[in-house]
């Protein structure tokens, strides 16, 4: 499991996102004879800049990984803001010194998703889809295995009564001894 503190946008190297190269790392982090399920959460725009990344979810799928996307962005693009190392908010630009804009594709993420069996969902301003990815594909997923994994076991706790009959089995045996030694025929 992955945690999310950390992120932020100096992490991310200029260039634009490479789909394929999230996905197949995200292939790589599972052990590859596990038998639990395993899923990957893509959060990204869906723009592509690298090879194709459909190519890379039929990977996943052969792995038995499902992909899930969450949409950020809008369709007719924005400007992504960042914060500099002073604090100041600007403007992210690319190496060629052009202002960076990013468009939302949801075409591609809706495929990405479909070819493993997962979902795609748009991340609207603050509420970003995962509620609705946990409620319609995860809990489920962890719901059924839940069910067909109960098995009654029956315990064997037959040592503690027996031994306590072994015991008084023992002092009968010496109780009657006393008793018979102690009678006196006439």
């Amino acid at each position: 499991r992955l945690f999310l503190q950390d992120v932020n946008t100096n992490i991310i190297p200029l260039g634009g996102t490479a789909l394929a190269e999230a996905i197949r790392k995200g292939i790589a982090a599972f052990e590859a004879d596990s038998k639990n399920h395993k899923a990957i959460i893509l959060i990204t725009d869906g723009e592509n800049h690298e090879d194709d990344p459909l190519k890379a979810a039929a990977a996943a799928k052969e792995q038995g990984i499902v992909l899930y996307t969450v949409g950020v962005g809008k369709k007719d693009g924005s400007y992504i803001r960042v914060r500099d190392e002073s604090g100041q908010e600007r403007l992210l630009k690319d190496r060629q010194g052009q202002v960076v804009k990013s468009r939302l594709d949801e075409i591609t993420l809706n495929k990405i998703a479909l070819e493993t069996g997962g979902l795609y969902t748009p991340a609207y301003d603050t509420r970003w889809g995962l509620e609705k990815i946990y409620q319609e594909s995860i809990a489920k997923i962890e719901e059924s295995t839940y069910k067909t994994q109960r098995v009654k076991r029956y315990v064997n706790r037959y040592q503690i009564p027996l031994f306590i009959a072994m015991v008084l089995i023992a002092m009968e045996g010496f109780w009657f001894e006393k008793k018979v030694t102690n009678v006196r025929f006439r």
